[in-house]
Order: structure tokens, then C-alpha cells, then sequence
């Protein structure tokens, strides 16, 4: 059973449920292993060649992003591990997602389930929709806008660009969504491996 219904027909969309997690600050040493990863396989001089990080940033070309400036989440994380400033330490859960994020190319969230009513919908935005980012800043999508909606209307992600602040994983969340998004000129079944991967790595190491 799908758990998100794709609706925009320019972005792959792949999800996965995992149940039972226990949150807290530390980071596995999973992490640490992809980071070290990291600054063998990435150079900052090469880094735009790279095929995945030139589709995304084609892609957030066509959404009017200029991405030198709002650069895609995974090219963010590697640039932050090769200047030296590692990854930002949030949870075992975000950290584990955010270093295969970094590692593969590829641009993931993670949501607090049990904040999000299904069915689960990725749509264009419509004119004047705006979701409540993390950090609690107030921002208006573009008509048109990949757009995560559950069934009240909660518009949780703007997909390559932002989450929202309602559905965070944080110290009390139990469940968990793990979602990867890719233009779709990216292979989905690439795709479908980096999210099972991370999923089995938040099953290892946040139970």
C-alpha cells in the first residue's frame, strides 16, 4: 500500500513507517562512519559535476530557487562536512538520516508520525498556502510548490526546501515517517535503496 499519493507529476516520491524509536541526543557512530565516508568520496572543486546534485539543482531551477544561494539539503550537508563544520547535531534520528542524506545524494526528511493524519498527499501548492517552518518562521509557498498535505490540510513539507515546525521529530516522538524526494530524472529505484537503507540503519540504531 502506497503511503503517499503523488500527485505532482515532476517529483519521485519514496516513504517508509518506522515504529517504536527512541529518541535522545546522542549520535551513533553510523554517523560518524558516513562523514569520514564523506570527505573520501566528495571534493568541494568537483562537487557541482556530481549527476544527482546537478539534477536537484535543475530542478530547483524550474521551482524559481536559484540553488547558489538555497542550495538542496543533501549538497548543503556535504558542503558543511568538507569545510569542516560537520553535521548539525540534532537527534540520533535526524543525524542518521542526514548523513546517508549527505552520503548519497540525496535529499530526505523525517517526520513525527503521529502528528500527521493519513492519507498523505504530494501536490502542487496552491496561491497563498504557506507551512510553518522549523525554527517557527511563516513561509509562503509559490503556486505550483511540491507540497506534503495530510487529510486536515497540515501542509508538513515543502518537499526539497523546507519542513514544518508541527511535525519534527523530537525527545517525545514514538513513530516516525522517512520520506526521499528526487527529480525524476534521478532513478527511482536509487531512489527506494537510499530510504530503505536509512531505514534499516534508524531500525539498528534508534531502537
Amino acid at each position: 500500500m502506497r503511503i503517499i499519493a503523488n500527485k505532482y507529476p515532476y517529483l519521485i516520491v519514496e516513504a517508509t513507517k518506522i515504529e517504536d524509536v527512541k529518541v535522545v541526543r546522542t549520535t551513533p557512530v553510523v554517523v560518524w562512519e558516513l562523514i569520514n565516508m564523506v570527505k573520501r568520496q566528495y571534493s568541494l572543486k568537483i562537487l557541482t559535476r556530481n549527476e544527482y546534485i546537478h539534477a536537484y539543482r535543475e530542478f530547483m531551477w524550474s521551482l524559481g530557487i536559484d540553488p547558489t544561494k538555497e542550495r538542496p539539503s543533501c549538497e548543503a550537508l556535504i558542503r558543511r562536512i568538507l569545510s569542516g563544520r560537520g553535521l548539525p547535531k540534532i537527534n540520533n534520528v535526524v543525524d542518521i538520516m542526514n548523513a546517508f542524506s549527505a552520503y548519497y545524494c540525496i535529499v530526505m526528511s523525517v517526520f513525527d508520525l503521529d502528528h500527521i493524519e493519513p492519507p498523505i498527499i504530494l501536490r502542487p501548492a496552491k496561491p497563498g498556502e504557506k507551512i510553518m517552518t522549523i525554527g517557527g518562521r511563516e513561509l509562503e509557498l509559490s503556486e505550483g510548490f511540491p507540497i506534503l498535505v495530510d487529510s486536515r490540510g497540515l501542509i508538513f513539507s515543502a518537499t526539497v526546501y523546507r519542513d514544518s515546525i508541527h511535525t519534527m521529530v523530537t525527545s517525545a516522538t514514538k513513530n516516525v515517517l522517512l520520506v526521499g524526494y528526487a527529480p525524476k530524472t534521478i532513478e527511482k529505484a536509487y531512489l527506494r535503496k537510499v530510504v530503505h537503507q536509512t531505514a534499516q540503519a534508524i531500525e539498528e540504531y534508534c531502537k
